[in-house]
């Protein structure tokens, strides 16, 4: 394979084992939980008490999106509303119990799903995995893509 098949096929993979990793994740969550609802819960796990808002700045995302994306959620009772004490107008987000439940599950299931895919693997692969990992992480934060510039 040339270098660029190289990097098709690398791209291909990744997008295969981020749906293949979804699905054994919607085994521990509710059915009706997106992977961008689920995105949700982790960052509104961090960062709560938060507010709608600062969500969408943070995943740089439209507000409607995020109201979106926060009604199904609500819905399906993983967050609660709390009115700002200051601004009625606004509401904080918080993880419900139910939420803070589904998200250990994710989170064990993860471990246990990367645990059996890397079985086979050897220190060194791994070690080699890390390595390559970092590389991609390091020059996706250090370089603009195109259109962007490094601020």
């Amino acid at each position: 394979m040339n270098r660029e098949e190289l990097i098709s096929a690398i791209f291909a993979n990744m997008q295969t084992a981020k749906k293949d990793m979804f699905s054994h994740l919607r085994e521990v969550t509710t059915p009706n939980t997106s992977p961008a609802q689920l995105q949700l819960l982790f960052l509104i796990k961090q960062l709560q008490p938060v507010n709608a808002k600062q969500l969408a700045q943070k995943l740089e995302m439209t507000p409607g999106a995020i109201s979106q994306l926060v009604e199904g959620l609500h819905d399906q009772g993983m967050i609660t509303r709390q009115p700002h004490p200051s601004d009625r107008r606004v509401h904080t987000l918080q993880l419900s119990a139910k939420a803070e439940d589904a998200l250990i599950a994710v989170t064990t299931r993860r471990r246990e799903v990367m645990e059996n895919v890397m079985q086979g693997l050897t220190t060194e692969e791994l070690q080699t995995w890390l390595h390559v990992q970092q590389k991609l992480v390091e020059a996706l934060r250090s370089k603009p893509t195109e259109g962007e510039t490094n601020v």
